[in-house]
C-alpha cells in the first residue's frame, strides 16, 4: 500500500463517540490528579532552631546528618534569622560553608570526615519586623556519594549581632517512599507507551513511512520523544555516583518540549498549506530557529548551573551566575514571541477551516471534516500548553519538586493525549486493517514454507515436515475463514430459499392459469364441435326432405 492515508481515523467519529472520547480524557486527567494529591510529599524536612548572643560578632555552628542512602537523592540545607528588632532590616553578611562526608556506620564512634568543599559568599538578608528573614542555602549536594555529611556554618555578624535572636536550619531529602512512587509510576508511563508504538507499528505495517502524512510522521517523532522522557534508565540514579542521569533525564525533557511546541506550530500552519508548500525550508526553517535558540540557551543555563553546583554548594543561581536573568529574559520574550505566532496562527488557521465553502487549497480528498480534526488537535494542544509547556518553562532550571502531584500531572497528561493524537490520526480503514493482521501473517508463513519445500538443500525429512506444516497452515487458513464462510452461506441459503418460495409460488400460480386456459380451450371445442354436430344433421334432414319429395 504506497499511498498516502486518504483519512484519519478521527473522521469518522460521529459525535457521540467524540464526547466519549473527551469523557475518557478528562476522566484519566482527573484520575492522575487525585492520585497526585494523596501520594506521598516529595521532601522530607527537619529543622532545627538555635539561640543567637546578642553580643556574638561570629556565629559557628556544626550540623550532622547522619544514615542517608541513595534513595534520598540529594541534600540541601538552608539557614534563616530571625529579627529581633520592631523594625525592618536589610544588611548583607559573609557566609562561609565546609561540608564533610564520610563513609562509616553511624554507629562507630570515629569521626573522621573528610573535606568536600569550603566556600564563602555575601548574601543580603531581608527581614520583616520580629519576623524571620529570607533563607539562604548554605549546602546543596545535587547527587549523594556519602553516608553521612557534616555542614559547618560560619556567619560573620561583624558586630551586627545584636539584630538577630535565633536562627533556623533547614534541611531537605528526597523522601523514599516518593522515590518507590515515581519509579513504579514512571515503568507504567514507559510499558503503555511501548504497548501503544507496537500497536501502531502493526496497524500500519503496510504502509512506508514516507507516505505518511506531515501529521502522522510527527506523533511518531512524539511518540519515540516521549518514551524518552518517561526515561527507562531512571532507577539508574540510585545506584550511580554522578549527574549522569539526571542530565539525561533534563536533556531528555526538553528535546520532548521543544519538539511538541514545533508539532503545534508545523501542524497548525499545515491546514493553510499544500503538501508542496510545506516540503521546503522556507516554510520549516522560520518555525525551527526560534525553539533552537530557546533550546540552546537552556541548555547553556543548565550546564552552568550544573557545573557551578558540583564546584560550590553554596551557590544561588539568581545572585551568584552572571547573566543569568539576562539569559532567563531572553528566553521569556522568545517563548512570548512563540505564543503570539501559534496564536495567530491558530486565528488564520480557523477562519480558512470554518469558511462558507468549508474546504481549504490544499484538500484532495472529499467528505473528510477538516473542522472535526482542527477542533480535535486545538483542544489537546491547549491541555499540553497549560499543563506541561508553560510549567516547564516557567521552571526549566533545576527545580525540586514539592509534591507528587506535580510530577504525575506533568507525566500523566503528555502520556495521554499524545496516545490520543496517535489513535486518533491513524487511517480510517483501520479496523479492516487489524483483521488482515492475522490472514497476512498467515499468508506469509505459508509462502516461506512453500519455497522452502522447493529449494534442493532441504533434506528429505524437512519436506515431509514442510509437506505437514503446508496442510497445518491450509488448515489454519481454512479455519480462519471458516466463521467468515459459514455466515455468508448461511445468507445464501436464507436467499435461495426465499427465491425458491417465490418460484414455487410463481409456478402454482402459471399451472393453475394453464389448467383454466385448458379447460376454457376444451368448453369452446366441446361448443364447437355440438354446432357442427347440429349443422350436420339439419343438412342431413333437409336433404332427406329432398330425396323424399323427389320420390314421392
Amino acid at each position: 500500500m504506497n499511498q498516502e492515508f486518504p483519512q484519519y481515523l478521527i473522521d469518522t467519529w460521529k459525535k457521540k463517540k467524540l464526547i466519549v472520547v473527551f469523557i475518557i480524557l478528562i476522566s484519566v486527567v482527573v484520575l492522575s490528579a487525585i492520585i497526585g494529591a494523596i501520594g506521598p510529599e516529595e521532601l522530607y524536612n527537619r529543622k532545627l532552631d538555635f539561640g543567637i548572643s546578642p553580643t556574638k560578632t561570629r556565629y559557628s555552628q556544626n550540623v550532622t546528618i547522619k544514615s542517608l542512602t541513595k534513595n534520598h537523592q540529594l541534600l540541601v540545607v538552608q539557614s534563616k534569622f530571625r529579627n529581633r528588632q520592631e523594625y525592618g532590616l536589610m544588611v548583607e553578611l559573609p557566609f562561609e560553608t565546609r561540608v564533610f562526608g564520610n563513609n562509616i556506620s553511624p554507629y562507630n564512634r570515629s569521626s573522621k570526615f573528610e573535606e568536600i568543599v569550603s566556600t564563602v559568599h555575601k548574601r543580603v538578608v531581608k527581614c520583616e519586623p520580629k519576623k524571620t528573614c529570607t533563607s539562604h542555602t548554605i549546602a546543596y549536594m545535587p547527587y549523594l556519594k556519602y553516608r553521612n555529611y557534616r555542614v559547618e556554618s560560619i556567619h560573620e555578624f561583624n558586630e551586627l549581632g545584636y539584630l538577630f535572636d535565633h536562627i533556623y536550619f533547614d534541611f531537605y531529602y528526597v523522601n523514599k517512599a516518593m522515590v518507590s512512587f515515581e519509579i513504579v509510576f514512571r515503568y507504567i508511563f514507559v510499558m503503555t507507551v511501548l504497548a501503544v508504538m507496537f500497536i501502531l507499528v502493526r496497524v500500519t505495517r503496510g504502509i512506508a513511512f514516507k507516505n505518511y502524512t506531515i501529521t502522522q510522521k510527527w506523533i511518531t517523532y512524539l511518540l519515540v520523544l516521549l518514551l524518552l522522557k518517561n526515561n527507562p534508565i531512571f532507577s539508574a540514579q540510585l545506584i550511580d555516583h554522578s549527574l549522569f542521569v539526571r542530565v539525561l533525564d533534563f536533556f531528555f525533557t526538553a528535546a520532548f518540549r521543544i519538539a511538541l511546541l514545533a508539532f503545534f506550530l508545523i501542524i497548525t500552519d499545515s491546514y493553510r498549506y499544500s503538501k508542496e508548500e510545506r516540503n521546503t525550508r522556507r516554510y520549516y526553517l522560520p518555525r525551527i530557529i526560534p525553539l533552537l535558540l530557546i533550546s540552546l540557551f537552556i541548555l547553556i543555563i543548565y550546564f552552568n548551573l550544573i557545573t557551578n553546583e558540583l564546584n560550590d554548594p553554596q551557590i544561588e543561581e539568581e545572585r551568584d551566575i552572571a547573566g543569568f536573568r539576562s539569559m532567563h529574559t531572553f528566553i521569556f520574550y522568545l517563548f512570548i514571541t512563540y505564543i503570539c505566532w501559534i496564536f495567530i496562527s491558530t486565528i488564520q488557521t480557523f477562519v480558512a477551516v470554518f469558511k462558507k465553502n468549508g474546504q481549504l487549497n490544499n484538500l484532495t480528498e472529499e467528505n473528510v471534516s477538516y473542522k472535526k480534526r482542527f477542533l480535535f488537535f486545538f483542544t489537546l494542544e491547549l491541555i499540553l500548553l497549560i499543563f506541561g509547556n508553560i510549567e516547564f518553562f516557567g521552571n526549566f532550571l533545576p527545580k525540586v519538586r514539592t509534591s507528587s502531584y506535580e510530577f504525575i500531572m506533568m507525566f500523566s497528561v503528555d502520556t495521554i493525549i499524545i496516545i490520543f493524537y496517535g489513535f486518533s490520526f491513524l487511517p480510517s480503514d483501520t479496523e479492516n486493517i487489524f483483521r488482515n493482521i492475522k490472514k497476512r501473517k498467515n499468508q506469509t508463513k505459508k509462502d516461506q514454507i512453500i519455497s522452502d519445500a522447493y529449494n534442493p538443500d532441504v533434506s528429505q525429512n524437512e519436506k515431509l515436515n514442510i509437506d505437514s506444516d503446508i496442510d497445518e497452515g491450509i488448515d489454519t487458513d481454512l479455519n480462519d475463514h471458516h466463521n467468515i464462510l459459514e455466515s455468508d452461506l448461511e445468507e445464501d441459503l436464507n436467499e435461495k430459499s426465499e427465491l425458491q418460495k417465490n418460484n414455487d409460488s410463481d409456478s402454482s400460480i402459471i399451472n393453475s392459469q394453464s389448467d383454466l386456459s385448458d379447460k376454457k380451450n376444451n368448453s369452446d371445442k366441446k361448443q364447437i364441435i355440438t354446432y357442427q354436430d347440429s349443422h350436420l344433421d339439419d343438412s342431413q334432414n333437409e336433404n332427406l326432405i329432398n330425396s323424399g319429395s323427389e320420390n314421392n
